[in-house]
């Protein structure tokens, strides 16, 4: 299960002053583009999380969800006027321009991949209490959490030791354990270092991918 955060470590109050639409659509984009050409796929399913009990239920638990909605549509208009391609140069160039290094570091040679016309579907915004489950079970390649427990706690649950967290938009690898530093275990031979071991694995592998080594 693959899963991308709109907002990372800030209060849930901030998570809510802070959403419109333009910036989740950038979200998505800037999500969607990094991780087509960090995967090497032209086929993408790709589910929204809402922000809200049953997305809103209309209006009545909140009006957050339709900014959502907006801003699916605006992605899945822009990958259309872009002529079905998911090359970063176009899709998204307003979110990759703002994260030049990105350009420096191909974590996927072959760029006629993300070139050529793609099938991608974006689904949203969905319940959050069912679309980890349908990522779960295969529905979605990669889904698009607004805040940072929603997107992480399902995915803690489902793999506590295989969980490993990717940074996009770096001119270099960075990956790193799904979990915070434990001070409080600190010297006492207690800790599991097997995240750690495969945070490094996939470093090695996405690093491998860059210089053509590893498809």
């Amino acid at each position: 299960m693959n899963v991308a955060l709109h907002t990372v470590h800030m209060s849930l109050r901030k998570v809510i002053e802070s959403m419109d639409e333009e910036s989740i659509a950038q979200s998505i984009q800037f999500s969607v583009g990094s991780f087509i050409e960090m995967v090497g796929t032209s086929r993408l399913r790709v589910g929204v999380a809402a922000l809200n009990p049953h997305a809103g239920e209309n209006g009545a638990f909140g009006t957050e969800d339709s900014l959502i909605e907006g801003a699916v549509k605006k992605s899945i208009d822009a990958f259309n006027q872009n002529n079905y391609s998911l090359d970063k140069e176009k899709f998204g160039a307003s979110i990759y321009s703002k994260y030049k290094p990105f350009g420096q570091w191909n974590p996927y040679p072959h760029q006629d991949v993300v070139k050529r016309q793609a099938t991608l579907q974006i689904k949203g915004p969905l319940s959050a209490d069912s679309v980890f489950k349908r990522a779960h079970d295969g529905d979605f390649d990669l889904t698009v959490a607004m805040y940072h427990d929603q997107g992480l706690i399902p995915i803690k649950f489902a793999e506590p030791i295989l969980a490993v967290n990717v940074t996009f938009g770096l001119p270099f690898v960075r990956t790193s354990p799904d979990h915070g530093t434990g001070f409080d275990i600190a010297g006492l031979g207690i800790a599991d270092h097997r995240n750690f071991l495969e945070s490094s694995r996939l470093a090695l592998r996405l690093s491998m991918r860059s210089k053509g080594l590893f498809e």
